[in-house]
């Protein structure tokens, strides 16, 4: 039986494309070890809630040129700890995701020889994934535009378990709903928008449901009649499936679940991502006509939201377009098919 390792870390927008490939090729009848950061570490916590087959490393997180003595002794014991299990295992192929774990997983690969592959979830390729590229058999990709540049490349999407939806939205003459949330773990600043939002009343014509993730549980007392405040959601698809709109940053897999739900947009790219990503993730979605952006304002949330609920034609071409985008073939079996072919070889 085939064994593989995937690796990603740091962030649910690694983490969960991470998974669903991982349930794919469990699918098929591949032993799969997930390599990620420590015991504390979000894709640890989160691979033990769904019982994945997990191998604890270093983080890897960049302490500073200061420390950088401290952060070289932190990547060799993790790499003498995972060339062990790469003897023990014997992996066919490991596959890196992004984050900090792929640093050693990747250099794992180079120096036993085993096939190494990649997939860029964002419109950017990060920095572990473009110093890795050089070394891969093949790479995949959520977004066309890094073809040019790195023709290993293959546009394949981004993999997720949200079910897609088999019709585009309609908006006609009823109360806009509003689902507002800031990926995996929250977003203060947006947090505090929707706060001022709810408090002065400015959306009292709109149904509200927000998610606040890892800050700010004082917004819980704010719950109300056309109100609803929760920390979080483990079954973001009923969200999805309640909202004619979603208020929210533009990670990576917040546009791939939206794209999934068919579910417009008002995006609020988060300033200080790495190589301004989510503000290019987001300017992608608005040029396909399937999303508005807007910066972090409330009165630039409230003007663009009247304006949404006033235009239902607007909104119906843009719920449209985020339909059309859907892929035919979902991500995940498409890598998966493509590593079966690949080994075949």
């Amino acid at each position: 039986m085939s064994r593989v390792w995937i690796s990603a870390g740091g962030t649910g927008g690694h983490i969960y494309p991470a998974i669903a490939i991982y349930d794919a090729l469990k699918k098929e009848g591949f032993q799969v070890t997930y390599i990620g950061g420590d015991q504390e570490s979000m894709e640890k916590s989160i691979c033990h809630e769904k019982n994945i087959n997990f191998h604890a490393t270093n983080n890897l997180k960049w302490l500073g040129w200061l420390k950088s003595w401290l952060w070289l002794c932190h990547l060799m014991c993790s790499i003498i700890d995972l060339v062990k299990l790469s003897r023990h295992e014997k992996p066919d192929f490991i596959l890196i995701m992004g984050g900090y774990p792929c640093v050693s997983s990747g250099l794992v690969a180079i120096l036993t020889g085993t096939p190494l592959y990649l997939h860029e979830q964002n419109s950017v390729m990060g920095l572990t994934n473009r110093f890795m590229y050089r070394f891969v058999k093949k790479g995949f990709c959520a977004y066309k535009n890094l073809l040019d540049a790195y023709p290993k490349l293959i546009y394949v999407g981004n993999p997720s378990s949200i079910t897609p939806v088999t019709k585009p939205r309609v908006l006609g003459d009823q109360k806009l709903k509003i689902l507002s949330f800031g990926g995996s773990g929250g977003a203060r600043q947006l947090n505090q928008l929707m706060q001022t939002l709810i408090e002065t009343h400015a959306l009292k014509d709109f149904e509200i449901w927000h998610i606040i993730g890892d800050y700010d549980d004082h917004m819980l007392k704010l719950n109300g009649e056309g109100i609803k405040i929760e920390r979080y959601n483990d079954n973001i698809q009923e969200a999805y499936q309640w909202a004619d709109l979603a208020i929210t940053r533009s990670g990576a897999m917040t546009l791939t679940e939206l794209t999934l739900a068919g579910l417009p947009a008002l995006l609020l790219p988060f300033p200080f991502a790495t190589h301004d990503h989510q503000k290019k993730n987001a300017a992608y979605y608005v040029s396909k006509g399937a999303a508005w952006m807007c910066e972090d304002s409330s009165d630039g949330i409230v003007k663009q939201v009247k304006s949404i609920q006033k235009s239902p034609k607007k909104y119906n071409e843009m719920a449209l377009s985020m339909y059309d985008m859907i892929p035919e073939i979902s991500s995940d079996k498409k890598i998966v098919s493509i590593l079966l072919k690949t080994k075949a070889v």
